[in-house]
């Protein structure tokens, strides 16, 4: 998986995650459906659809209602493609009775308006989703002058859901100037509020934190990490279900952070204490772990290693290797360089406990991921194939597979000798190829 997309993976989960936290969305739509639920749904908007043709005025707003609800039904469910339909009949409804009459239908509309951007972020219809998130924040905004009260955190969310666009697409100056409105926003109502605003304190400090790193304000970002971190762990303390993830995902900036500056025993230490937190989460919200969390063992795993703590390295590369394997499964291809790159950490530590028929496996399974992974950069792949080839071919000679053996390090050697003339330090692996077969 590329980066772009890594982070677009991540963001929809969290987002999905997070849902919870949107007062904007209705409360009485429900958090999953089934296909009893559904079918009833259908029924329903089938009837109300009939009913709002023959009188528009009783029930068309009662129509756009439900399927504000069903769309989000679907998005709590991840079924974010599907709720895009829903949401899109609502919104033009909702245009349509805030034409007739505006007071009534605005608040409406700007909630649709927010609806509708979550599937179009989903699609990467980005132009599509940052209109809908700006046209929503206007309407909040003349909707505030009369009850900031109710309206002033909906304003924040369009604030947030805009700093997100405006990051990705490298407008920080003005992501972090949506950001920081957000946070002031939910700081001014903690103080009369606390119960209610704390929380979502804490969650802007981690989205405008996650905008000051990408805007390469490492300082700022730590600070607001930090800070963030720190309210979750007391709030943790009144209800850890709530507020679990929350921490990790904050905490997993944090430890991001530490390792693009270069300090990678903090990052130790953060990332262990997500670990800690996240780990028994996982069946709860597998698909989030298995995305989110592998980064982070693996980072531990190279901690580890270079601590000499081996059979801690070993565990958790073997949890690595597991977790990419199930996205290559529901992805094909998607995670090839990490299989390959986790194979071959995961078969080095095999090798220095000698257990030779483990290495193997894990040496052959990484070429064969390298090699895929080549197929499209071979110069960025040939050096690591070369050098799980050597390790492979010792392996082999341990078990006297004498031909393996022969056959894996003089390819190893012609990979290298290619590359050469360009990198003159991959002589000392030629020479450790060629030690390998003058011991056949």
């Amino acid at each position: 998986m590329n980066k772009t997309s890594y982070y677009f993976c991540l963001a929809f989960f969290l987002t999905a995650a997070n849902l919870n936290h949107q007062s904007c969305l209705a409360a009485d739509a429900t958090s999953a459906s089934s296909p009893a639920s559904e079918s009833a749904s259908a029924e329903n908007l089938a009837r109300y659809r009939q009913l709002a043709e023959k009188d528009p005025g009783q029930y068309l707003p009662q129509l756009a209602k439900m399927l504000s609800a069903q769309g989000r039904i679907y998005t709590r469910s991840n079924r974010v493609k599907e709720a895009r339909l829903p949401y899109e009949e609502a919104l033009n409804i909702y245009r349509q009775l805030s034409k007739e009459a505006p007071a009534r239908y605005m608040a409406e509309l700007a909630g649709a308006l927010i609806d509708i951007g979550i599937p179009y972020e989903s699609e990467q219809r980005q132009q599509e989703a940052q209109a809908s998130y700006e046209e929503a924040l206007l309407l909040y905004r003349q909707l505030a002058v009369g009850d900031p009260e109710t309206y002033q955190p909906k304003i924040a969310i369009a604030l947030s859901n805009l700093s997100n666009r405006y990051a990705e697409q490298k407008l920080y100056k003005e992501a972090i100037a949506a950001s920081e409105e957000a946070l002031a926003i939910h700081r001014k109502l903690e103080k009369t509020n606390p119960a209610q605003h704390t929380a979502l304190v804490a969650q802007k400090l981690t989205g405008l934190a996650m905008v000051y790193s990408q805007a390469n304000k490492p300082a700022e970002a730590r600070a607001a990490y930090e800070e963030a971190a720190g309210m979750y762990r007391k709030l943790m303390k009144a209800d850890a279900a709530r507020y679990s993830f929350e921490l990790v995902r904050t905490l997993h900036g944090l430890g991001f952070l530490h390792r693009q500056q270069n300090q990678p025993k903090e990052a130790q230490l953060v990332f262990e204490e997500a670990m800690q937190i996240f780990r028994p989460l996982a069946d709860k919200m597998p698909d989030i772990y298995m995305y989110l969390a592998p980064a982070m063992i693996e980072f531990l795993a190279s901690q580890y290693d270079s601590q000499q703590r081996y059979q801690d390295a070993r565990i958790a590369y073997e949890e690595v290797v597991g977790l990419y394997r199930k996205r290559e499964q529901i992805s094909p291809g998607s995670s090839t360089v990490d299989l390959g790159r986790s194979l071959m950490s995961l078969g080095i530590l095999y090798h220095r406990e000698n257990r030779w028929n483990e290495a193997q496996q894990a040496y052959e399974k990484a070429v064969a991921f390298l090699r895929r992974a080549a197929q499209k950069n071979p110069s960025a792949f040939q050096p690591s194939i070369a050098h799980t080839l050597i390790n492979l071919g010792f392996v082999y000679r341990q078990q006297n597979q004498t031909q393996s053996a022969k056959t894996v390090l003089e390819e190893a050697i012609n990979i290298l000798s290619g590359l050469l003339t360009k990198f003159p330090q991959y002589q000392s692996e030629i020479d450790r190829a060629r030690q390998g077969l003058a011991g056949l």
